[in-house]
């Protein structure tokens, strides 16, 4: 009995042993190879722009415009190496901005990076996305803050990042796409709402649907001259709309010049003359322009009248009339603003006296205006 029992230990014994010893020849390595994290790369802003496909500058909130809120939204991006925008943080900016800054940069695409050796490395920038003070909005690329290869992709670390931010910003260059810009409230491109067809004798708008037939002697400015004279009116210290009155103050709010013409003599000249134009303010309808604009305030006038409600084709408009002197001699004009598609649509007369003034009007009475688009 006792041998039995000897020989049952030495049996377990002798499994336990040969178990012991498998498991130590068999054992696997538990620690797995280390992955490779995918190296990130910082991008200089000018080799970035190079990379864009596609850009789109904010639309500027509404709220924000109207409390005259502007400044920049700072924003670390980090770009996949596919070239889309994985993720991002926002470093700095104005609250009632940040959401617009960061819809309009997500939508940005770029080509893959294909610089890096081994290629296929993270990108790593900034995005500096400004909100004008006029209503208008723009994108800047800066460099990041961390080093190469530091912290997740595109997160920058906060705790040492006051000392770097001050790099150069680089705007758009014209190599690269053109960046799609919406207009505050209007949810269309500026280059819509200015798109017009202007031939001798003709102007049509179909943004807001109208056409104005004009004698054929008119002289009338294109495209680049319109542009270049609201650059012009920007930077001096009168509203454009308002040549005889120094002291009025120009509108912060985005402002569409749409046709300007010369009755008699060159576009540079002083004669005659019929401007259209669109602009957004903050109050809803064409009745509260004249209460909250200046045209009827201006101190240098010698006198003013109205506004009256008139019609155009059907169309309500509000018209107010004004006359004084500039540069020794006489001016008289007519504005008239209505509101449509989210905006204020002026027309101003301008001419030496009142019946010359009047005889334009009788033109511009003859403008047609589509109702649809109301």
């Amino acid at each position: 009995m006792r041998n039995d029992v000897f020989r049952f230990f030495a049996v377990i014994s002798s499994l336990g042993f040969s178990i012991t010893a498998s498991s130590q020849v068999t054992k696997p390595d538990t620690q797995l190879p280390a992955i490779s994290q995918p190296k990130i790369r910082n991008v200089t802003p000018e080799e970035m722009w190079k990379r864009v496909t596609q850009c789109v500058f904010p639309t500027y909130p509404g709220l924000a415009l109207n409390s005259k809120i502007a400044g920049t939204v700072d924003i670390a991006l980090g770009i996949s190496p596919e070239g889309e925008i994985a993720n991002h943080r926002v470093l700095t900016g104005p609250p009632l901005l940040v959401q617009a800054a960061i819809g309009a940069i997500l939508q940005w695409k770029f080509l893959p990076d294909q610089l890096s050796k081994p290629a296929g490395a993270w990108s790593r920038v900034r995005a500096l996305v400004r909100f004008n003070a006029d209503g208008t909005t723009v994108i800047d690329l800066t460099a990041a803050i961390l080093a190469d290869d530091f912290g997740d992709p595109g997160i920058p670390d906060f705790r040492n990042s006051e000392p770097r931010t001050i790099t150069k910003a680089i705007a758009r260059p014209t190599s690269s796409p053109a960046c799609k810009s919406e207009q505050p409230w209007t949810g269309a491109q500026s280059s819509d709402i200015e798109a017009g067809e202007t031939n001798p004798g003709s102007y049509r708008n179909r943004y807001f649907g109208i056409s104005l037939t004009f004698p054929s002697g008119w002289q009338t400015a294109d495209r680049a001259t319109l542009d270049a004279m609201y650059l012009i009116s920007r930077e001096g210290t009168v509203n454009n709309h308002s040549p005889m009155s120094p002291n009025v103050d120009f509108s912060p709010f985005p402002t569409h010049l749409l046709f300007f013409a010369r009755t008699a003599g060159p576009i540079e000249g002083s004669g005659p003359s019929v401007r259209i134009w669109a602009e957004k303010q903050p109050f809803g309808g064409a009745d509260q322009y004249f209460a909250n604009s200046n045209f009827l305030r201006d101190k240098t006038a010698d006198g003013t009248r109205g506004p009256e409600p008139i019609e155009i084709n059907g169309i309500r408009f509000y018209r107010a009339d004004r006359w004084g002197k500039l540069a020794g001699g006489d001016v008289y004009q007519i504005r008239l603003v209505t509101y449509r598609r989210d905006l204020i649509l002026g027309i101003e007369i301008v001419a030496g006296d009142r019946q010359a003034a009047e005889q334009l009007w009788q033109t511009v009475k003859g403008m047609t205006i589509n109702r649809l688009l109301l």
